[in-house]
């Protein structure tokens, strides 16, 4: 584990690899910038499992450059099987949060937009530009979010779209990161707030596309993806068990100290 309190400024999602097989394979690193706050995951059924393993490594990775205490995982998610076994672990020591009906939900969003609110009208001064900054300068310092959301189920009908736009707008700035994930092949007819919201958001973020196990990023959000035609994408790989066991490790040794 880190021990700086400055959010990277890219997040990793895997690498661009050569497809020339007459030399060593090359790789290029594809890192989005923070500072957009976000992107999306669309997959179909057949990479629903990849999309889910390349989820859960991009945020473990960004774990394990925080110190273990300061990054928070929320997930908007209905469905009633588990999608990521090794963040889970982190429950325990309230780093974990899993919100799985509308009332959750509800309640956890006005929470984070309460907490963003008083973040930036509250802690940051005018020159500064972001959390980040912020944190380099505090006493004490505050945590960052990691915030997951099924787009299959949420935003529902009941939250304004008004609502998402201020927060999803302002968000990162307050120190939260979005990824949104989707069901591509298995869309509920929408109307209402809920459509409004989703369209908003697939306006908003731009998005990795999955199908049939194949990984295309979208121009909008990676410069040099047309490379993908002559290279391929790998999604990011990570050791979750070690990254989690050394994670765990360093939150009983703190909570031991206390």
């Amino acid at each position: 584990m880190s021990d700086t309190y400055t959010f990277p400024w890219g997040v990793y999602i895997g690498d661009l690899m050569s497809a020339d097989k007459t030399t060593e394979p090359n790789s290029l690193p594809v890192l989005l910038p923070t500072d957009v706050g976000g992107f999306c995951i669309d997959y179909d059924t057949a990479s629903e499992n990849i999309a889910n393993q390349s989820i859960e490594n991009i945020v473990l990775l960004l774990a394990d450059v925080l110190p273990a205490k300061l990054l928070h995982f929320h997930i908007f998610d209905f469905d009633i099987a588990p999608r990521f076994r090794y963040l889970s672990q982190l429950k325990s020591y309230g780093l974990y949060h899993l919100y799985t009906d509308e009332q959750s939900a509800k309640d956890a969003f006005e929470n984070l937009e309460k907490m963003a609110r008083y973040r930036l009208h509250d802690l940051l001064t005018p020159e500064m530009k972001n959390l980040s900054e912020y944190n380099q300068q505090a006493e004490n310092k505050e945590d960052y979010h990691i915030v997951l959301i099924n787009m299959n189920y949420y935003p529902d009908e009941a939250i304004n779209v008004r609502r998402v736009k201020s927060f999803f707008d302002s968000a990162s700035k307050a120190g939260f990161y979005t990824i949104f994930y989707n069901a591509s092949d298995n869309h509920d007819d929408m109307e209402g707030n809920r459509e409004k919201s989703f369209n908003y958001l697939r306006q908003r973020f731009h998005r990795v596309d999955m199908k049939d196990e194949i990984v295309r990023l979208s121009p909008e959000l990676f410069g040099f993806a047309g490379l993908c035609k002559q290279c391929g994408f790998k999604i990011a790989d990570a050791d979750r068990s070690q990254i989690i066991a050394e994670l765990i490790d360093a939150l009983s040794t703190d909570k031991g100290a206390e």
